[in-house]
């Protein structure tokens, strides 16, 4: 499995519609990891743990904290998990745990149902351990039905900007058209390799196993844009498969007007499969929207998805 619920290049790789503005690091003192909340969402912090919730709705919840057990006993982890949960619900049951590794980080996963005063709770548990470190940072998610329902993509989209933390990065933009009237944004690493122009931008990281093509479109031909841009990619390929045969994703947002379509991709050429995606970003009312394709070798997929993941992150349509 190479999720942790993220949207990643080994699955969806988008960005969040409603953009994350409270970003933190954990542990304060000796950050592993980084993540963002959304501006209206409530932030406390109490003997260590963070709590993170919708504003007046603790119903969905979530919190950060570390465990005694470390990193090389993943085992004692997940008891010391199960025990805090057993402190608070009772007639728990859990799914099996599911350990992964991504973007740098050891992962193990555990949902559950249990109850308590308020009914029947969904709990989801994070354990995550940054490479070569021993802290395990635990992320707990906690929710009624009712709220899971009313918050739980937005859940989704909080728990995809979670990424190592490796200190600060020195970040560029890139602005489309330019920088005083710009309708479409990104930061990226500096280092990486950027080639951009009135008709878009080549994005590529210096080990070039990853590359980010942008091309913008008149909103005139918004219903085949992203129809012409995978053609164009599957012409590259001796055969690609797109949303394992389904269709792509849509994701609306009312409140901004902008509309996010990701399809996916496996492309094989010369015996070697590569991971493909093809995202279209369009907001109501703007004269162009615009078109992203992405390529990572398959067995390379992760070399760079921490810089990657934050690049998507950092999408703004204006």
């Amino acid at each position: 499995m190479k999720r942790l619920l993220f949207i990643l290049i080994a699955g969806a790789l988008a960005t969040s519609l409603s953009k994350a503005d409270q970003s933190i690091i954990f542990p304060g003192d000796s950050p592993l990891i980084g993540m963002a909340f959304p501006e209206e969402w409530e932030l406390n912090s109490n003997e260590g743990i963070l709590y993170a919730h919708p504003k007046d709705d603790a119903a969905y919840f979530m919190s950060l904290s570390t465990l005694e057990a470390k990193s090389d006993d993943p085992e004692a982890a997940l008891l010391e998990a199960k025990t805090q949960i057993a402190e608070s619900f009772e007639n728990v049951e859990y799914t099996e745990p599911q350990t992964f590794e991504v973007g740098g980080l050891d992962v193990m996963l555990v949902n559950a149902k249990g109850q308590d005063q308020d009914g029947v709770a969904n709990i989801n548990l994070w354990m995550i351990a940054k490479k070569g470190t021993e802290t395990v940072v635990m992320l707990k998610c906690v929710s009624t039905q009712e709220a899971f329902e009313q918050y739980g993509e937005l859940g989704a989209e909080v728990i995809n900007t979670i990424a190592a933390y490796e200190g600060d990065v020195n970040l560029l933009t890139y602005s489309y058209p330019d920088e005083a009237n710009p309708a479409f944004t990104f930061s990226y690493p500096e280092g990486w390799g950027l080639a951009a122009d009135e008709a878009g931008a080549y994005l590529e990281a210096p080990d070039k196993l990853f590359t980010l093509n942008v091309v913008p479109i008149d909103m005139e031909h918004v219903a085949d844009g992203m129809t012409n841009i995978m053609e164009q990619v599957s012409a590259k390929y001796d055969s690609v498969v797109w949303n394992e045969g389904g269709e792509p994703e849509v994701q609306i947002d009312e409140a901004s007007g902008n509309t996010l379509i990701i399809s996916n991709g496996v492309g094989t050429g010369g015996g070697i499969e590569h991971k493909l995606g093809v995202f279209q970003y369009a907001k109501k009312g703007a004269a162009k929207f615009f078109v992203l394709s992405t390529w990572a070798e398959m067995e390379e997929v992760e070399a760079n998805f921490e810089a990657a993941q934050a690049i998507f992150n950092s999408i703004e349509l204006n």
